[in-house]
């Protein structure tokens, strides 16, 4: 008799949702991508209540209270489904993988649905590669300059679904052990750089690092690679669409123009009118947030921009209050502590996934890109239980 895996529907999900994201636009409507969002959240769901403890069970019901809370208080609850359904996804599954049982039976997952995971990234990799040549995949409405968003609605969308094409791509090769299954990596990160979006360099430097530490075996070329990668890199990025971006932060009429301004692309700015928001709620507002839509109001009424605050914390705030805040700043408390308690004795590898988290969470947002979100869970599920154990040290 045929039988759900839950784990490994999940794994199968998360490969079928960067597909129709990176196609986003080829589809006839945005339904794909829409269905198999639901689909993941409904997954996630299930595979955290098949093992509910009585402090699962606590943070379920205080999460699902206070986003459905702040869903409500949206004036527009159904225009910002999304954002409840990203936050709660990233609670749950946070919560999910501090559980070893759990990490494991997503480690299995991987492998019994590796033959689809490859088929799936081969074909992003192509769609990538096809874009390049694409004029329709370019934009350059914004930022001063032309950027690549392939066949999806932004470049900030098509970088994110980038980077979890990375890290399963990084799993598909975790067993070849020579410098030219680089070549694996490549389609994503030019679409990363030629993207525009700052925020997805840190998955390419920390990928890099993993596939430098981990899969060139003879230490003689390992240091005959490292200067040729930093020139390399460094000729690369120089020229791509990065610097174009980096240049027109610093003319950006949203930022304050100091230097931190300059360099946040305005999000300081920002992030001072949706605190200053904040301190104007009354008492209740503060511990369960006033909804999501909110955030977007405040920075559409000061600075004509319908956007979120561009950090979780702040975004959070707003949202669903110093509650909802403190259950993902919790959760992602344990997530760290679990990445310093992890086996092997790998500082670099430990600091570059703190990196992938608060980087990310600090200056756009981590729980707010899903792909990105996935990403990272995928990559801590592939160090600790097959770096740490089968790999060698860097």
């Amino acid at each position: 008799m045929f039988k759900i895996k839950p784990y490994n529907t999940l794994i199968c999900l998360m490969a079928i949702y960067m597909f129709t994201t990176l196609t986003y636009t080829l589809w006839p409507v945005s339904s794909p991508n829409k269905i198999v969002g639901f689909l993941i959240f409904f997954n996630v769901v299930w595979i955290y209540c098949r093992h509910l403890t009585k402090k699962k069970a606590i943070i379920l019901f205080v999460t699902t209270f206070i986003v459905g809370l702040s869903f409500i208080n949206s004036p527009d609850p159904f225009g910002y489904v999304s954002d409840a359904i990203y936050l709660l996804i990233s609670i749950l599954l946070l919560m999910e993988i501090d559980n070893d049982i759990s990490k494991n039976k997503l480690l299995c997952a991987l492998e019994e649905s590796e033959k689809f995971i490859k088929w799936t990234v081969i074909l992003c990799d192509l769609v990538l590669c096809v874009g390049f040549f694409d004029a329709r995949c370019y934009d350059s409405s914004q930022w001063e300059g032309s950027y690549f968003i392939g066949y999806t609605n932004a470049s900030h969308t098509m970088a994110s679904g980038a980077c979890l094409l990375l890290v399963f791509t990084l799993y598909i090769i975790r067993n070849k052990k020579n410098i030219v299954s680089f070549m694996y990596f490549v389609p994503s990160i030019i679409a990363i750089l030629k993207s525009g979006a700052r925020t997805f360099l840190i998955p390419i430097v920390i990928v890099c690092f993993f596939f430098y530490a981990y899969h060139i075996k003879n230490f003689s070329i390992k240091l005959l690679v490292f200067p040729i990668a930093i020139i390399c890199a460094a000729y690369v990025f120089l020229n791509s669409s990065m610097v174009e971006k980096f240049s027109f932060s610093v003319n950006n009429q949203y930022t304050d123009m100091n230097f931190l301004g300059r360099l946040t692309n305005g999000r300081t700015a920002f992030w001072v009118v949706d605190l200053l928001a904040f301190g104007n709620y009354n008492i209740i507002q503060k511990l369960v947030g006033n909804g999501f839509q909110y955030v977007y109001m405040v920075n559409e009424r000061n600075f004509n921009l319908a956007i979120w605050a561009h950090n979780d914390f702040i975004n959070c705030l707003l949202s669903v209050g110093i509650i909802g805040t403190f259950i993902y700043v919790y959760m992602l408390y344990r997530t760290g502590r679990k990445i310093v308690k992890m086996p092997r004795r790998d500082i670099m590898i430990k600091t570059l996934l703190f990196f992938y988290i608060l980087l990310p969470a600090f200056l756009n947002g981590f729980y707010t890109y899903q792909h990105y979100f996935y990403s990272f869970i995928i990559l801590v599920i592939l160090y600790e239980k097959y770096y740490c154990e089968i790999g060698r040290k860097v």
